[in-house]
């Protein structure tokens, strides 16, 4: 084709790379920083003039990501903050129905003891799709168990999430878990089983040095877990001081001790690896421990 008359002067561009679309290319290694680029951008905006980010410090990896590998299936809490009660389910009718069924709970505190008073709440939802989010009231029962009646609208996959504490008396601990149902199974609906850690020191606050700790295991119904093993792993969140590895042992049925040692003031990550006979794989449950200055 012939070049336009006022366009001769113009520089020619030449291709300097040519790609051939095959309709499998991953075109964000191909741009950019390629698969980092998304963490470049967010660091860029953070470091711009008047983004009012620029002296955010940059935290580290979860621990338990950095130790284990994966992620904790539980929320990360407070070592000194209440635990999350152990709750034993049943639904009615079993298997789970298409339409209108009853689940009801026990929960119990770690020492075996009946919990009442527990302001739950419910919400029913599928996993699958959007059905929408139902919040069916809770009733309590007495001596611990609480009903709830939840109506399914499909068969498939729902969750009902449970939660609450006892009003006024949160040291008690909280119910914060999910129970999953398949509306219309012809297989009986059997709770998974659980593991429950309640950590305490043997002094609070914690401070620096070598702190004694207690961890606590029982399962659903808040009988004693014995075998268990538990891998630790303890280190500082705001600064890299390494990353310990303390034994923690079974010292009776469903009671795991050991020594915390904190070489400074501050929030330290202490991570266990709980594995249990009864668990078909370990999880990992995550503890923020703020240690303060002294000794112990």
């Amino acid at each position: 084709m012939p070049i336009n008359e006022g366009m001769k002067d113009l520089t020619v561009i030449k291709p300097k790379r040519m790609i051939k679309v095959t309709d499998h290319e991953n075109w964000k290694a191909m741009e950019g920083f390629g698969a980092q680029s998304g963490q470049i951008d967010m660091m860029y905006e953070m470091m711009v003039e008047g983004s009012g980010m620029q002296h955010m410090k940059m935290g580290k990896m979860s621990l338990a990501s950095a130790a284990y590998g994966k992620e904790s299936s539980k929320p990360l809490i407070k070592a000194g903050e209440p635990p999350i009660l152990p709750v034993a389910a049943v639904i009615t009718p079993n298997p789970p129905a298409v339409g209108d069924n009853q689940v009801e709970i026990q929960v119990h505190d770690f020492n075996g003891k009946p919990v009442t008073g527990l302001n739950l709440e419910a919400t029913v939802a599928m996993t699958t799709m959007d059905m929408g989010t139902a919040h069916p009231r809770v009733k309590e029962l007495g001596s611990g168990k609480y009903q709830v009646k939840v109506s399914f609208g499909m068969a498939g996959p729902w969750r009902v999430t449970l939660s609450g504490d006892v009003p006024h008396k949160s040291e008690v601990g909280s119910v914060n878990g999910n129970l999953v149902f398949t509306a219309g199974s012809k297989k009986r609906w059997v709770q998974p089983e659980e593991v429950f850690p309640m950590v305490e020191f043997a002094k609070l606050p914690v401070r620096m040095g070598h702190n004694p700790v207690e961890v606590k295991l029982v399962d659903s119904a808040a009988k004693p877990v014995k075998g268990a093993k538990l891998e630790c792993a303890v280190s500082m969140i705001t600064m890299d001081m390494g990353t310990s590895h303390p034994a923690i042992k079974e010292t009776k049925d469903g009671l795991y001790a050991g020594v915390l040692n904190f070489s400074m003031a501050g929030d330290w990550e202490v991570s266990l690896k709980i594995s249990a006979p009864q668990l078909r794989k370990p999880f990992v449950q995550s503890y923020t421990v703020k240690v303060e200055n002294g000794s112990t």
